[in-house]
């Protein structure tokens, strides 16, 4: 079996370093986030696009201690966990099963050679306020406040409205950055036609962002805190899943995505 410092020890930079030379806990912040429910109306669109499932995941409570443990845990040129039980991974399979989203079809390659404020007046029918743009990225809670659907309205702004919670389930859960307040707008052009967005893998890059997001986590500064961006919801439940010791009891069935449960 694996002695804990050959499991935990790489170099002075790596993050178990610290855990096992001074004993000290390094404290993984997660700035999580909770989206409503969707309106019935939007949810056509949402099935469309290939990304409903994830809507299920909106109330996922990640727990930083688990995530932090595996941290300690990962190998940044192996792309895997050392464990006492040997060497694991993550897969594409295991986003198809957690998440529940597309992982064939053409890679997401994104461009920033566009306006901004033209793609999202015209995608989303309203001029961003100055104080809701950072860069090329737009504050959550704008979407989540000014995007709101009723009995009363119409077709149109239900398309722009389902744009609007895709772009915060993306930011929020799928592919969140440090922030986890702002998406990227570049995003937003692939949402202009649902069946479109659906032909993306997004299993493959949600997969390919946690493993960066996870190497570059791994090497720390001494005394500061770390903050972690990339899909924790699916890390944590894949954690469940294959490692199921560890799961909460539940008496609660199946679901798929697995995440969901």
């Amino acid at each position: 079996m694996t002695s804990r410092e050959e499991m935990l020890c790489l170099d002075d930079d790596h993050i178990s370093s610290i855990e096992l030379t001074t004993r000290e806990e390094l404290a993984i912040r997660h700035r999580g986030m909770t989206n409503e429910e969707p309106h019935e109306r939007i949810v056509i669109y949402l099935s469309q696009s290939g990304l409903y499932g994830v809507t299920f995941l909106r109330e996922f409570k990640v727990m930083t201690t688990l995530i932090s443990a595996l941290i300690e845990r990962w190998r940044p040129k192996t792309y895997t966990f050392y464990l006492p039980c040997g060497k694991v991974t993550i897969t594409l399979e295991d986003v198809a099963y957690q998440l529940g989203v597309p992982i064939n079809g053409m890679p997401l390659v994104l461009r920033n050679t566009y306006s901004l404020n033209v793609v999202i007046s015209n995608l989303l029918g309203n001029e961003a306020p100055t104080d809701v743009i950072d860069g090329l990225r737009i504050r959550m809670m704008w979407l989540e406040r000014d995007f709101r659907v009723d009995e009363q309205s119409t077709k149109q702004e239900v398309i722009y409205a389902a744009r609007a919670y895709l772009m915060t389930l993306i930011g929020g859960i799928l592919l969140s950055d440090k922030s986890n307040n702002l998406v990227h707008i570049q995003y937003l052009p692939i949402m202009e036609d649902f069946t479109v967005c659906r032909q993306y893998s997004w299993g493959y890059s949600i997969l390919t962002f946690l493993y960066h997001e996870l190497c570059k986590v791994t090497v720390v500064v001494r005394g500061k805190k770390v903050d972690v961006a990339g899909c924790l919801v699916w890390l944590q439940s894949w954690a469940w899943y294959r490692l199921p010791f560890m799961t909460p009891i539940t008496s609660a069935p199946m679901e798929f995505p697995l995440a969901a449960r």
